[in-house]
Protein backbone atom coordinates (compact mmCIF):
# COMPACT_ATOMS: atom_id res chain seq x y z
CA UNK A 1 0.00 0.00 0.00
CA UNK A 2 1.70 3.43 -0.85
CA UNK A 3 1.66 6.03 1.35
CA UNK A 4 0.48 9.38 -0.27
CA UNK A 5 2.78 11.88 0.42
CA UNK A 6 1.07 14.81 2.38
CA UNK A 7 0.31 18.08 0.91
CA UNK A 8 1.75 21.02 2.26
CA UNK A 9 -1.39 23.75 2.82
CA UNK A 10 -0.96 26.72 0.77
CA UNK A 11 -0.45 29.66 3.20
CA UNK A 12 -1.59 32.59 1.14
CA UNK A 13 0.70 35.61 2.77
CA UNK A 14 -0.91 38.80 3.98
CA UNK A 15 -0.97 41.04 1.23
CA UNK A 16 0.26 44.34 2.32
CA UNK A 17 -2.12 47.59 2.06
CA UNK A 18 -1.76 49.72 -0.81
CA UNK A 19 0.41 52.48 -0.17
CA UNK A 20 -2.15 55.50 0.74
CA UNK A 21 -1.84 58.21 -2.24
CA UNK A 22 -1.13 61.63 -1.46
CA UNK A 23 -2.51 64.40 -2.71
CA UNK A 24 0.63 66.68 -1.92
CA UNK A 25 -1.37 69.33 -0.35
CA UNK A 26 -0.86 68.25 3.32
CA UNK A 27 2.10 69.74 4.04
CA UNK A 28 3.73 73.29 6.65
CA UNK A 29 4.42 75.38 3.48
CA UNK A 30 0.39 75.41 2.86
CA UNK A 31 -0.58 75.71 6.54
CA UNK A 32 -2.92 78.98 7.17
CA UNK A 33 -3.38 81.38 10.10
CA UNK A 34 -6.69 83.51 10.86
CA UNK A 35 -10.05 84.19 10.35
CA UNK A 36 -11.78 82.28 7.51
CA UNK A 37 -14.16 85.03 6.07
CA UNK A 38 -17.87 83.17 5.05
CA UNK A 39 -20.87 83.59 4.58
CA UNK A 40 -23.64 82.99 7.65
CA UNK A 41 -25.49 80.09 8.17
CA UNK A 42 -28.55 81.35 9.85
CA UNK A 43 -31.55 79.30 12.04
CA UNK A 44 -34.05 81.98 13.08
CA UNK A 45 -37.46 80.11 14.73
CA UNK A 46 -40.46 82.02 16.03
CA UNK A 47 -43.86 81.28 16.78
CA UNK A 48 -46.12 81.75 13.79
CA UNK A 49 -46.82 85.24 11.91
CA UNK A 50 -43.81 86.88 13.79
CA UNK A 51 -42.12 88.28 10.66
CA UNK A 52 -39.67 85.47 9.73
CA UNK A 53 -39.68 85.44 6.20
CA UNK A 54 -39.75 88.90 5.94
CA UNK A 55 -36.66 88.78 7.99
CA UNK A 56 -35.06 86.85 5.37
CA UNK A 57 -36.35 88.61 2.47
CA UNK A 58 -34.27 91.19 3.53
CA UNK A 59 -31.00 89.23 3.25
CA UNK A 60 -29.18 89.58 -0.50
CA UNK A 61 -30.72 88.42 -3.16
CA UNK A 62 -32.74 85.80 -2.09
CA UNK A 63 -34.05 82.48 -3.26
CA UNK A 64 -36.86 80.69 -1.25
CA UNK A 65 -37.31 76.75 -1.36
CA UNK A 66 -40.92 75.67 0.41
CA UNK A 67 -44.80 76.28 0.52
CA UNK A 68 -45.66 78.88 -1.77
CA UNK A 69 -48.42 80.37 0.79
CA UNK A 70 -45.26 81.25 3.07
CA UNK A 71 -44.25 84.18 1.02
CA UNK A 72 -47.12 85.25 -1.22
CA UNK A 73 -47.10 88.24 0.65
CA UNK A 74 -44.04 89.28 -0.59
CA UNK A 75 -41.77 90.29 -3.74
CA UNK A 76 -39.59 87.39 -3.85
CA UNK A 77 -38.12 84.89 -5.74
CA UNK A 78 -38.73 81.28 -4.74
CA UNK A 79 -38.91 77.79 -6.34
CA UNK A 80 -42.14 75.49 -7.32
CA UNK A 81 -43.61 74.31 -4.07
CA UNK A 82 -41.36 70.99 -3.18
CA UNK A 83 -43.45 67.86 -2.84
CA UNK A 84 -40.74 65.39 -1.68
CA UNK A 85 -36.95 66.17 -0.36
CA UNK A 86 -35.84 65.45 -3.90
CA UNK A 87 -37.14 68.15 -4.93
CA UNK A 88 -35.71 69.98 -2.49
CA UNK A 89 -32.38 67.98 -3.43
CA UNK A 90 -33.01 69.07 -7.24
CA UNK A 91 -33.44 72.80 -6.53
CA UNK A 92 -29.96 72.88 -4.08
CA UNK A 93 -28.40 71.15 -6.94
CA UNK A 94 -29.90 73.83 -9.48
CA UNK A 95 -28.17 76.65 -7.33
CA UNK A 96 -24.92 74.88 -6.72
CA UNK A 97 -24.60 74.00 -10.70
CA UNK A 98 -26.76 76.94 -12.78
CA UNK A 99 -25.74 80.29 -13.61
CA UNK A 100 -27.69 82.89 -11.17
CA UNK A 101 -27.47 86.04 -8.95
CA UNK A 102 -28.95 84.86 -6.13
CA UNK A 103 -26.82 85.14 -3.28
CA UNK A 104 -29.09 84.07 -0.07
CA UNK A 105 -31.05 80.70 0.08
CA UNK A 106 -34.01 80.43 2.68
CA UNK A 107 -35.70 77.13 3.68
CA UNK A 108 -38.97 78.32 5.08
CA UNK A 109 -39.21 76.27 6.72
CA UNK A 110 -37.38 73.17 8.07
CA UNK A 111 -40.66 72.20 10.19
CA UNK A 112 -42.36 72.41 7.02
CA UNK A 113 -40.02 70.06 5.06
CA UNK A 114 -39.48 67.82 7.98
CA UNK A 115 -42.23 65.13 7.17
CA UNK A 116 -40.83 64.95 4.04
CA UNK A 117 -37.59 64.14 5.28
CA UNK A 118 -39.27 61.57 7.43
CA UNK A 119 -40.97 59.89 4.01
CA UNK A 120 -37.42 59.42 2.86
CA UNK A 121 -35.87 58.11 5.71
CA UNK A 122 -39.29 55.16 5.68
CA UNK A 123 -37.87 54.85 1.85
CA UNK A 124 -34.42 54.30 2.66
CA UNK A 125 -35.41 51.72 5.59
CA UNK A 126 -33.27 49.53 7.38
CA UNK A 127 -32.10 45.54 6.65
CA UNK A 128 -35.37 44.61 6.38
CA UNK A 129 -36.07 46.95 3.88
CA UNK A 130 -38.54 50.08 3.61
CA UNK A 131 -41.16 51.08 6.02
CA UNK A 132 -44.55 52.77 5.71
CA UNK A 133 -44.01 54.37 9.19
CA UNK A 134 -41.39 56.41 10.85
CA UNK A 135 -42.14 54.44 13.91
CA UNK A 136 -41.97 50.95 12.40
CA UNK A 137 -38.13 50.99 12.66
CA UNK A 138 -38.21 50.41 16.31
CA UNK A 139 -37.50 52.79 19.25
CA UNK A 140 -36.10 56.13 17.89
CA UNK A 141 -34.19 54.41 15.04
CA UNK A 142 -36.03 55.85 12.22
CA UNK A 143 -35.08 59.18 13.20
CA UNK A 144 -31.24 58.58 13.00
CA UNK A 145 -32.10 57.49 9.53
CA UNK A 146 -33.52 60.37 9.06
CA UNK A 147 -30.62 62.50 10.24
CA UNK A 148 -28.76 61.30 7.41
CA UNK A 149 -31.54 62.91 4.95
CA UNK A 150 -31.41 65.86 7.17
CA UNK A 151 -27.13 65.91 6.52
CA UNK A 152 -27.49 65.62 3.20
CA UNK A 153 -29.49 68.65 2.82
CA UNK A 154 -27.26 70.42 4.91
CA UNK A 155 -24.13 69.39 2.74
CA UNK A 156 -25.73 70.68 -0.16
CA UNK A 157 -26.13 74.17 1.19
CA UNK A 158 -22.79 73.93 2.94
CA UNK A 159 -21.88 73.44 -0.85
CA UNK A 160 -23.90 76.75 -1.97
CA UNK A 161 -21.82 78.63 1.10
CA UNK A 162 -18.35 77.54 0.12
CA UNK A 163 -18.36 76.98 -3.78
CA UNK A 164 -21.24 80.02 -4.69
CA UNK A 165 -20.43 82.45 -1.68
CA UNK A 166 -24.17 82.25 -0.76
CA UNK A 167 -25.79 82.97 3.32
CA UNK A 168 -28.01 80.34 4.17
CA UNK A 169 -30.53 80.90 6.33
CA UNK A 170 -33.18 77.89 7.52
CA UNK A 171 -36.72 79.47 8.95
CA UNK A 172 -38.67 77.35 11.72
CA UNK A 173 -41.51 77.66 13.74
CA UNK A 174 -41.38 77.35 17.99
CA UNK A 175 -43.37 75.59 20.34
CA UNK A 176 -43.63 75.50 24.27
CA UNK A 177 -42.30 72.67 25.18
CA UNK A 178 -41.37 70.83 29.13
CA UNK A 179 -37.88 70.82 30.04
CA UNK A 180 -36.30 68.45 32.20
CA UNK A 181 -33.67 69.75 34.09
CA UNK A 182 -31.58 67.57 36.08
CA UNK A 183 -30.31 70.48 38.32
CA UNK A 184 -33.81 71.70 38.99
CA UNK A 185 -37.21 71.25 38.43
CA UNK A 186 -39.14 70.91 35.34
CA UNK A 187 -39.82 74.06 33.49
CA UNK A 188 -41.48 75.18 29.97
CA UNK A 189 -39.69 76.60 27.54
CA UNK A 190 -39.51 77.19 23.45
CA UNK A 191 -38.08 74.42 21.40
CA UNK A 192 -38.08 73.92 17.36
CA UNK A 193 -41.12 72.76 15.82
CA UNK A 194 -39.72 69.19 15.23
CA UNK A 195 -37.91 65.98 16.41
CA UNK A 196 -35.37 66.82 19.12
CA UNK A 197 -32.46 65.26 17.49
CA UNK A 198 -33.14 67.13 13.90
CA UNK A 199 -33.32 70.36 15.96
CA UNK A 200 -30.15 69.53 17.56
CA UNK A 201 -28.23 68.68 14.41
CA UNK A 202 -29.77 71.77 12.79
CA UNK A 203 -28.89 74.37 15.51
CA UNK A 204 -24.81 72.68 16.31
CA UNK A 205 -24.62 73.36 12.15
CA UNK A 206 -25.37 76.64 12.69
CA UNK A 207 -23.28 79.77 12.84
CA UNK A 208 -25.86 81.94 14.64
CA UNK A 209 -29.59 80.16 16.20
CA UNK A 210 -31.62 83.25 16.44
CA UNK A 211 -35.13 83.01 18.66
CA UNK A 212 -37.27 85.84 17.57
CA UNK A 213 -39.89 86.99 20.04
CA UNK A 214 -41.84 90.26 21.01
CA UNK A 215 -40.28 92.56 24.06
CA UNK A 216 -42.02 92.13 26.94
CA UNK A 217 -41.69 93.40 30.70
CA UNK A 218 -43.35 92.52 34.08
CA UNK A 219 -46.36 94.51 35.38
CA UNK A 220 -48.13 94.67 38.59
CA UNK A 221 -51.86 95.35 38.15
CA UNK A 222 -54.58 96.23 41.05
CA UNK A 223 -54.64 98.80 43.48
CA UNK A 224 -54.31 96.83 46.31
CA UNK A 225 -50.54 96.44 46.84
CA UNK A 226 -51.08 93.58 48.92
CA UNK A 227 -52.89 91.72 46.30
CA UNK A 228 -51.60 93.24 43.15
CA UNK A 229 -50.53 90.23 40.93
CA UNK A 230 -47.90 90.50 37.90
CA UNK A 231 -48.88 89.75 34.12
CA UNK A 232 -46.49 90.19 31.64
CA UNK A 233 -46.99 92.45 28.73
CA UNK A 234 -45.38 93.02 25.36
CA UNK A 235 -44.24 96.85 23.74
CA UNK A 236 -45.04 95.57 20.31
CA UNK A 237 -41.33 95.04 19.07
CA UNK A 238 -39.98 92.22 17.57
CA UNK A 239 -36.66 91.03 18.79
CA UNK A 240 -34.20 88.88 18.08
CA UNK A 241 -32.34 87.19 20.85
CA UNK A 242 -29.09 86.12 20.57
CA UNK A 243 -28.01 84.29 23.52
CA UNK A 244 -29.19 80.89 25.02
CA UNK A 245 -31.37 81.63 28.61
CA UNK A 246 -33.62 79.10 30.75
CA UNK A 247 -36.44 79.78 28.65
CA UNK A 248 -35.32 79.47 24.79
CA UNK A 249 -31.74 77.88 22.93
CA UNK A 250 -30.04 80.74 20.42
CA UNK A 251 -26.32 81.37 20.54
CA UNK A 252 -23.75 82.24 17.98
CA UNK A 253 -20.19 82.32 16.55
CA UNK A 254 -19.84 85.97 16.07
CA UNK A 255 -20.54 87.63 19.66
CA UNK A 256 -23.46 89.34 18.62
CA UNK A 257 -25.78 91.79 21.25
CA UNK A 258 -27.89 89.58 23.10
CA UNK A 259 -30.88 91.51 21.61
CA UNK A 260 -31.56 92.95 18.02
CA UNK A 261 -34.34 94.10 16.06
CA UNK A 262 -35.52 92.06 13.63
CA UNK A 263 -34.52 93.46 10.56
CA UNK A 264 -31.53 91.87 8.39
CA UNK A 265 -29.53 95.34 8.36
CA UNK A 266 -29.81 95.14 12.29
CA UNK A 267 -28.55 91.75 12.32
CA UNK A 268 -25.72 92.03 9.35
CA UNK A 269 -24.09 95.18 10.96
CA UNK A 270 -23.57 93.44 14.36
CA UNK A 271 -21.92 90.26 12.47
CA UNK A 272 -19.66 92.57 10.54
CA UNK A 273 -18.78 94.86 13.53
CA UNK A 274 -18.37 91.68 15.93
CA UNK A 275 -15.94 89.67 13.01
CA UNK A 276 -13.41 92.31 13.54
CA UNK A 277 -13.66 93.28 17.21
CA UNK A 278 -10.04 92.44 18.63
CA UNK A 279 -8.94 90.46 21.33
CA UNK A 280 -8.66 93.84 23.84
CA UNK A 281 -12.32 94.76 22.44
CA UNK A 282 -13.52 91.16 23.23
CA UNK A 283 -12.14 90.94 26.74
CA UNK A 284 -12.99 94.31 27.28
CA UNK A 285 -16.67 93.47 26.51
CA UNK A 286 -16.39 90.52 28.60
CA UNK A 287 -15.11 92.50 31.57
CA UNK A 288 -17.91 94.71 31.23
CA UNK A 289 -20.45 91.96 31.35
CA UNK A 290 -18.65 90.00 34.30
CA UNK A 291 -19.65 93.29 36.65
CA UNK A 292 -23.27 92.26 36.23
CA UNK A 293 -22.40 88.32 37.01
CA UNK A 294 -23.23 86.86 40.60
CA UNK A 295 -19.58 86.68 42.21
CA UNK A 296 -18.99 82.90 41.49
CA UNK A 297 -19.77 83.43 37.62
CA UNK A 298 -17.36 86.18 37.40
CA UNK A 299 -14.66 84.24 38.92
CA UNK A 300 -15.15 81.57 36.28
CA UNK A 301 -15.19 84.52 33.07
CA UNK A 302 -12.22 86.20 35.06
CA UNK A 303 -10.21 82.64 34.83
CA UNK A 304 -11.53 82.16 31.21
CA UNK A 305 -10.09 85.13 30.16
CA UNK A 306 -6.64 84.29 31.05
CA UNK A 307 -6.66 80.97 29.45
CA UNK A 308 -8.31 82.08 26.19
CA UNK A 309 -5.10 84.75 25.84
CA UNK A 310 -5.30 86.40 21.73
CA UNK A 311 -7.83 83.60 20.80
CA UNK A 312 -10.65 85.78 19.74
CA UNK A 313 -12.49 83.01 18.98
CA UNK A 314 -12.27 81.13 22.53
CA UNK A 315 -13.30 85.11 23.98
CA UNK A 316 -15.87 85.35 21.69
CA UNK A 317 -17.59 82.53 22.71
CA UNK A 318 -17.01 83.32 26.12
CA UNK A 319 -18.86 86.40 25.85
CA UNK A 320 -21.59 85.00 24.52
CA UNK A 321 -21.96 82.78 28.04
CA UNK A 322 -21.25 85.72 30.05
CA UNK A 323 -24.24 87.72 28.40
CA UNK A 324 -26.37 84.51 28.23
CA UNK A 325 -25.38 83.81 32.66
CA UNK A 326 -25.95 87.91 32.73
CA UNK A 327 -29.71 87.49 31.09
CA UNK A 328 -31.18 83.68 33.17
CA UNK A 329 -30.27 85.77 35.80
CA UNK A 330 -32.11 88.79 34.88
CA UNK A 331 -35.25 86.39 34.70
CA UNK A 332 -34.94 84.68 37.93
CA UNK A 333 -35.12 88.36 39.76
CA UNK A 334 -37.89 89.62 37.52
CA UNK A 335 -39.46 85.68 38.93
CA UNK A 336 -39.11 86.23 42.51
Amino acid sequence: MTIPTPVRPIVSKPQAAPAARSSGRMKLANIKRGRVESPPRVLLYAVEKFGKSTFASQAPDPVFIGPEDGTALLDVARYPEPESVHDVFEALDDLATSEHAFRSVVLDTVDWIEPMVLARACEIGDDKGPKDSIEKFGYGKGYNVALDVWRSILARLDRLRTARGMTVILLAHAHVKAFNDPESESYDRYELKMNAKAAGLLKEWADAVLFGKLEQYAKRVGDDPRKQRVIATDTGTRLLYTNRTAAWDAGNRYSLPPTLPLAWSDFDAAMRAQAVASADDLRADIAATAADLDEADAAKATDAIGRAGDDTTKLAQLLNWARGRVAMKGRKETNR
